[in-house]
């Protein structure tokens, strides 16, 4: 039986975390002209979608159009540009053939889609692409996986594996019966403490599988 993959996107697969602070504060300088600094989208950092847009922007607070400030916000993340982390795309395209991949983000799966073609990497590699719109919970908690499975009911959960960046993708994971490898670009120490497979890179990442020692 295949191993299906499962990736958190942000700071998983792409480097994105510098692109949306800067897209959030030049959104929030140029066009509602308030000032939004790095500690106003750390707190937001890792919500939901919507949520995001609407504690970084103010939205509720404010009254400013969400239509009209996430279509700027959108525009600056497309100048700034998103891409993915060192051998990425290439290792992911190995992995393609002897596994099921899928994403599983608490961002838009529609904006995730976005990204994807504006990195020329086709969405139809993926089986699933999973957003924050698609499901009523969200990490840490791992019920966010339920319609995953509701996808793919036969599929054993010792097969399926979820790779991600946080403390929440792996207390999700943990939660939900699932493998977790955490992936740790910026050597953070995220994972130290917790009992857990980890990786720096995507070369470790495919090394691990390949050997599967867990």
């Amino acid at each position: 039986m295949k191993r299906h993959l499962i990736f958190d996107f942000d700071e998983t697969l792409v480097k994105s975390k510098e692109t949306i602070y800067r897209a959030v504060k030049a959104t929030g300088s140029e066009l509602l002209k308030i000032k939004i600094t790095d500690e106003d989208v750390s707190r937001a950092w890792g919500s939901p979608y919507a949520i995001f847009i609407d504690k970084v922007f103010r939205i509720s607070e404010s009254g400013f159009d969400i239509k009209e400030v996430t279509k700027a916000y959108r525009q600056n993340i497309k100048h700034i540009g998103i891409h993915f982390y060192n051998n990425a795309s290439e290792i992911l395209k190995e992995l393609l053939e002897e596994n099921d991949l899928s994403i599983l983000s608490a961002g838009s799966s529609k904006i995730v889609r976005e990204h994807l073609d504006e990195l020329v990497f086709p969405e139809t590699n993926f089986k699933h692409i999973l957003g924050a719109e698609d499901t009523h919970f969200h990490k840490p908690d791992p019920r966010v996986f339920n319609v995953f499975f509701e996808m793919n009911n036969s599929l054993d959960r010792n097969q399926v594996y979820y790779i991600g960046d946080s403390k929440d993708d792996y207390e999700a994971a943990f939660g939900a019966g699932l493998k977790f490898i955490g992936i740790d670009h910026n050597k953070l120490g995220t994972f130290d403490k917790l009992n857990t497979e980890k990786v720096n890179n995507f070369l470790e990442l495919k090394q691990k599988l390949l050997n599967e020692t867990f």
